[in-house]
C-alpha cells in the first residue's frame, strides 16, 4: 500500500508507512547478505497491482508485505504463496513461523487462496502478477493484524520491525541457499 491507503490501527500505525519501513529493512538486510534486491515501487508512488509484478521480473523471490485487519481481537502472522507454486508451502510456513516467533503471536501458517472467478489462478493479484512474470517464489506475508492492540503496538516499534525483516532474511537466505550475515558483522571477504 501506498502512502494515503487508509489501512490503520486504533492508536496511529499506518500499514503503508509500517510495511515501507519492514521492506527497506528487509532490503537491506538481503543486500549485507549478498543479494541483489530492490523494491517494486518509491516510497510515494502506488504502481498497481500488475506493474508491481511485472517490475518483479527476472527476481527469484517476491515477497508483497502487509499487516492485517479482522476483528480487533484476532493476532498473528501468515504467509500465502502461490496456488501455482505448490512447493513454496513449506517456504512460506517457515516465513510465517519466523515472523510470529519474534513477534510473540500466533504463526496461522502457510495458506493459498484461489481466485473465486478463476480457478486454478491466485485471488491476489500481486501474487498472479508476480507469477506472470515468471517469478519462482512469490509470497504475501501478513505481518500480525493492526487491528489488534499487542500486534499494533508491536509493529509500531522500528526495532520489531527490523527485527522482523531479519527473521524473513535467514529464511530468504536458507530459500536461495546464499550465507546469512548477521547484522554489523563484517563479510570474509572485507577482513
Amino acid at each position: 500500500h501506498a502512502p494515503g491507503n487508509v489501512n490503520k490501527g486504533p492508536t496511529g500505525y499506518y500499514e503503508y508507512a509500517g510495511m515501507w519501513k519492514l521492506s527497506n529493512f528487509l532490503r537491506n538486510a538481503l543486500v549485507r547478505c549478498g543479494i541483489d534486491a530492490s523494491l517494486t515501487r518509491s516510497e510515494n508512488e502506488d504502481p498497481s497491482l500488475d506493474e508491481r509484478g511485472k517490475r518483479a521480473k527476472g527476481s527469484d523471490v517476491f515477497i508483497s508485505e502487509h499487516s492485517n485487519a479482522a476483528n480487533g481481537q484476532a493476532r498473528g502472522v501468515e504467509c500465502f504463496y502461490s496456488v501455482r507454486i505448490a512447493q513454496d508451502k513449506a517456504w512460506a510456513g517457515k516465513l510465517s513461523a519466523a515472523v510470529s516467533k519474534v513477534m510473540g503471536n500466533n504463526d496461522r501458517g502457510a495458506k493459498t487462496r484461489e481466485s473465486e472467478t478463476t480457478k486454478g489462478y491466485d485471488y491476489y493479484g500481486v501474487i498472479r502478477s508476480a507469477v506472470a512474470a515468471g517469478v519462482p517464489h512469490v509470497f504475501l506475508i501478513e505481518n500480525g493484524f493492526h487491528d489488534n492492540a499487542a500486534d499494533e503496538a508491536f509493529l509500531k516499534v522500528d526495532a520489531n520491525l527490523e527485527s522482523m525483516a531479519e527473521a524473513q532474511v535467514k529464511v530468504i537466505c536458507e530459500l536461495l541457499s546464499v550465507t546469512y550475515i548477521e547484522k554489523g558483522a563484517v563479510p570474509a571477504e572485507q577482513l
